[in-house]
């Protein structure tokens, strides 16, 4: 692999690996010298690497950052609820779990920064006290760091690839190619190339890097996962975290006594001027988004969502969600090859390989979304469209399997509750249940009211989605439904954080 210069906080540790030192420490040794072995030019790179990154977190552990009594208030309370759910719990590690020993040598827990992308981190800190993150990239490398569209990307597996986890990320790339105008190939010819390897945890580049002909995208133990892999390729083609987001303090706190000083880069956010979010709304369940906390549920909250509906959407490890695939779209111009096509209703929007059809928001299907959407991954006989009347009914669902084994894709299923004309639903959740895990990461159950394109909360609206997913085990709910004559949500934007709704929030109340 040809030399990459590569931007890591190093510890200038000894690179033997001995027996007694515990395994982060094993693992930090490891993934130092992957690096030095296969990416760095020399060794004084990384050193410039150390001191840029160092200098920067000095800077962030500086910085007064105030949290209102309220919400610090809100934030125990939700961690006291939730700790009642460890007994319940399948152990999930997320990313920033899983990169724990080397998330010192990565920028917001799993980026890998160029050495330009340092300079210019610190370039900024110097400037005016900004942080140059954004969701997708702009500055003075874009678009020079986009991929081409029209040219496929090249990518290829380490020997150190298992077959099982081939499969996986083969999934992953075909599902950014089915829903953007990027197309893949696998050991593709090229001058730069995604090169998938086991490494000490879950990591990638930002974008292209054109001083390498092959950049790393990690996929190592834990990293498994369907979510998690579209997440880092996300990376690759561009995206940054949507906590890091210019506007996210409208939509999330962050509770930076609950955060380590060393690591509050995790939570670094753009400014006007170097992120552009192509005027899609900030979405909680992004698979770009992280969980409310680092570790099990019960965990100290570090992301307080401004809406209470939203805290447990946070995390999401399902599969990208539709405003993820609408941003890469716009992000890449896809969105620009249609003019002419089907007509998408719900929020739905021209694929850009065939504009006769639309690329619909979850729980929508048909040509032009204005159909309930099939079971999904290998799910049956599920889902229905129901009609609300004045007196309450009861709607129950379930999907997934008894086998204990993870599956590849989540089996999703799709149930539409409908109000007559100018009236609207309103849900009560008697149960929810399934496998309990931080981020609801193996399933969830999800309830849209007011806008169809963002990931689902409780609200009302003359129709309601009900999504119910599940990777392992059988997810469940029962609720009542009925319809009335006056109906509302509350507004996407700021608010107060009232969480009084999640005292009854758990891991068998868990609305994703």
């Amino acid at each position: 692999m040809v030399a990459i210069k590569v931007v890591l906080v190093l510890g200038l540790a000894v690179l033997a690996v001995v027996d007694s030192r515990p395994n982060w420490q094993q693992l930090r040794e490891r993934f130092l010298q992957q690096f030095l072995d296969g990416n760095a030019a020399d060794y004084s790179q990384f050193a410039h690497v150390q001191q840029r990154l160092a200098r920067h977190r000095t800077r962030l552990a500086r910085r007064n950052r105030t949290v209102t009594p309220d919400e610090e208030t809100a934030a125990q309370l939700i961690q006291q609820i939730h700790a009642q759910d460890t007994d319940k719990e399948e152990t999930f590690d997320d990313i920033a779990k899983i990169n724990d020993a080397v998330k010192e040598f990565m920028y917001q827990n799993d980026i890998i920064l160029t050495e330009e992308q340092a300079n210019a981190l610190i370039n900024d800190d110097d400037d005016n006290d900004n942080r140059p993150k954004r969701q997708a990239q702009i500055g003075i490398q874009f678009p020079k760091n986009q991929w081409t569209v029209g040219s496929p990307i090249p990518y290829t597996f380490s020997p150190s690839i298992s077959t099982s986890t081939r499969a996986l990320i083969r999934l992953a790339v075909q599902f950014w190619q089915d829903n953007t105008c990027l197309t893949f190939s696998e050991d593709g010819s090229g001058s730069n190339r995604l090169y998938f390897n086991k490494g000490s945890g879950c990591y990638s580049f930002v974008g292209r890097i054109f001083s390498a002909k092959q950049q790393e995208v990690s996929i190592g133990n834990g990293c498994e996962l369907f979510g998690i892999i579209t997440h880092e390729i996300g990376h690759a083609l561009g995206f940054f975290h949507t906590m890091s987001r210019y506007d996210r303090d409208g939509y999330v706190s962050i509770q930076y006594k609950n955060i380590g000083t060393k690591y509050r880069d995790q939570f670094d956010k753009g400014t006007m001027a170097t992120n552009n979010n192509y005027n899609v709304e900030y979405d909680w369940g992004s698979v770009m988004h992280y969980p409310e906390a680092n570790g099990r549920v019960g965990s100290p909250i570090e992301i307080l969502s401004r809406q209470a509906a939203y805290q447990r959407t946070m995390g999401n490890r399902i599969a990208p969600s539709f405003d993820d695939i609408l941003l890469m779209n716009r992000y890449y111009g896809c969105i620009n090859r249609c003019t002419t096509g089907a007509n998408c209703q719900n929020g739905g929007f021209r694929n850009s390989k065939n504009c006769n059809i639309c690329i619909c928001p979850s729980g929508f299907g048909g040509t032009t979304c204005n159909t309930r959407a099939n079971p999904e991954n290998g799910a049956s006989n599920c889902g229905a469209t129901v009609t609300a009347t004045s007196t309450y009914k009861t709607l129950s669902g379930q999907v997934g399997s008894s086998d204990s084994s993870t599956l590849n894709r989540a089996m999703a299923c799709h149930w539409h509750i409908q109000a007559p004309a100018g009236q609207f639903v309103e849900v009560r959740v008697t149960s929810i249940s399934g496998t309990c895990s931080q981020g609801c990461a193996y399933g969830c159950t999800e309830i849209k009211h007011q806008g169809f394109t963002r990931t689902g909360a409780r609200t009302t609206q003359n129709l309601a989605v009900v999504s119910a997913y599940s990777y392992h085990n059988i997810q469940r709910f029962i609720l009542q439904y009925r319809a009335v004559t006056s109906g509302g949500a509350p507004s996407p934007g700021k608010s107060p954080p009232d969480h009084s709704p999640l005292l009854n929030d758990s891991c068998t109340d868990n609305i994703g």
